[in-house]
């Protein structure tokens, strides 16, 4: 996995998951998560704060889209 990168802006997160971890390190916005993804933004703001789970088809598409980093069994 790559190394996390600090994060210079917005208010500190209270929760770390592999998802935000990921999308911090791949240079990426949640917005370009999301449009990758098919879902709407706030649903991965949800899904990186741990509040969501996704279903096992976007569970899929997750770990196809992070090349196996965050994997579809870490959310069951």
């Amino acid at each position: 996995m790559a190394r996390a990168v600090k994060r210079s802006r917005g208010r500190p997160r209270k929760r770390e998951t592999k998802l935000s971890l990921w999308i911090d390190a791949s240079g990426m916005t949640r917005d370009e998560v999301a449009a990758k993804l098919g879902v709407a933004r706030q649903h991965v703001d949800r899904l990186c704060r741990a509040e969501n789970r996704p279903s096992l088809t976007l569970a899929a598409e997750i770990e196809k889209l992070t090349r196996g980093v965050v994997r579809a069994v870490d959310w069951a």
